[in-house]
């Protein structure tokens, strides 16, 4: 190596520069494994017409059950709608399932029923009141679907999609509690609608108030109560359980008070009928005590109509008992013969039990023989084929 080559070597390194060296690769570059592909999205299947009509009368039930049913929690409330509309989806099940081109209906999560409520009861609630709109402003000679098909295309207009709940609609539009429902939601519109105005009370000083605050009344602010906003419809369910268990309790006040008045009503004709029994045996044994020989002819006659008619009645009360009587051993007998005729159908189904539980016994017993036997044929085949390979 010439000394040319060397200076600017050595310049370089006394200049404390460190010589530009590019790094080097120890392994290959990995290449980025692709992206997995996301999974498409699970498609939920849209509620059908059944599912929905399930859904709205779970809701009425479950609503209108005004013991059980109201003032209760939310959780509660909607696991009994969710109870009620599981059995409604299993009877449109049943009822159904012999159409070929039925698929049985999967009943959904208690959430998904609380949503899809939630759904039904917004757009329903819009749709009656389009429709109170064009029936207001109702024209002459226009029928009424006429009005439903001007409050369905105001639907569309309004909230840019096409109504499908006429059948919801039917169920719902003339029930109180979807009213009380509608009213609750209307109302929490409204207010969301309405800017909030504070507004002050005040407070009537106490002993530990006018020590700590003065003489003045006290102003507070009316939106920073503590009293949480009750519901419309919670309201309404605790009185109307409060009503329903006090309708209860009265009606079976009352049903004891009609009871205890027709056992007085029959005490007091049994009385009565003892009563005049007496009266009536007192005065058959006055004519029965008279001596007619010694009467004439006119009293005689009179006195022995009497006592035709003492006989004739006492005939009747012996026929009577004895008809009484007659009855009720007939109705022994019959009961008896029922009670013979079951304890013999009892009999001969327990007997037919044993029997065909003896033939299942029987069946499973030449089952097994039977499996027994073929396993034993193959074994001694297996032996067969052993012995012949070894004398091979």
């Amino acid at each position: 190596m010439s000394e040319n080559t060397l200076d600017p070597m050595l310049d370089l390194l006394a200049s404390g520069n460190p010589l530009a060296t590019s790094p080097t690769r120890t392994s290959p570059r990995k290449r980025k494994a692709d992206p997995k592909p996301a999974p498409p999205p699970i498609q939920k299947k849209n509620w059908m017409i059944d599912e929905d009509k399930a859904l709205c009368n779970a809701w009425l039930y479950t609503t209108r059950d005004s013991i059980v049913g109201n003032g209760q929690k939310s959780e509660t409330f909607w696991e009994r709608i969710h109870q009620h509309y599981a059995q409604l989806i299993e009877d449109v099940n049943k009822e159904k399932k012999k159409v070929k081109s039925f698929n049985p209906i999967s009943i959904r999560s208690a959430s998904s029923v609380e949503c899809c409520w939630g759904h039904i009861l917004k757009f329903v609630n819009k749709f009656i009141g389009f429709y109170s709109q064009c029936e207001d402003r109702l024209k002459s000679g226009q029928t009424r679907d006429q009005i439903l098909s001007e409050a369905k295309e105001l639907f569309k207009n309004q909230c840019r999609m096409r109504y499908n709940l006429d059948h919801c609609y039917i169920i719902l539009k003339d029930t109180s509690k979807f009213q009380a429902a509608r009213d609750e939601v209307n109302a929490r519109e409204m207010k969301a609608k309405t800017p909030k105005l504070k507004q002050t009370r005040t407070v009537p000083n106490t002993p530990s108030t006018s020590a700590n605050r003065g003489s003045s009344p006290v102003v507070v602010d009316v939106e920073d109560d503590d009293h949480p906003q009750q519901s419309i419809l919670g309201s309404e369910r605790l009185e109307g359980q409060k009503a329903a268990k006090k309708k209860r309790a009265d009606e079976e006040s009352m049903g004891k008070i009609v009871h205890m008045q027709k056992e007085l009503v029959q005490l007091s004709r049994e009385r009565l009928e003892t009563m005049k029994s007496a009266v009536q045996d007192a005065a058959d044994e006055i004519v029965l005590s008279k001596d007619l020989d010694k009467m004439d002819e006119q009293k005689r006659a009179y006195y022995e109509r009497k006592l035709q008619l003492i006989y004739e009645r006492e005939d009747a009360k012996e026929a009577e008992e004895k008809k009484k009587m007659d009855k009720e051993k007939v109705c022994v007998k019959e009961q008896e013969i029922a009670k013979a005729k079951a304890e013999e159908e009892a009999q001969a189904t327990a007997e037919e039990a044993a029997k065909a539980k003896a033939k299942a016994h029987e069946r499973e017993k030449a089952k097994k023989a039977a499996a027994k036997k073929k396993q034993d044929a193959l074994a001694n085949i297996d032996l067969e084929d052993e012995v012949e390979c070894q004398s091979d």
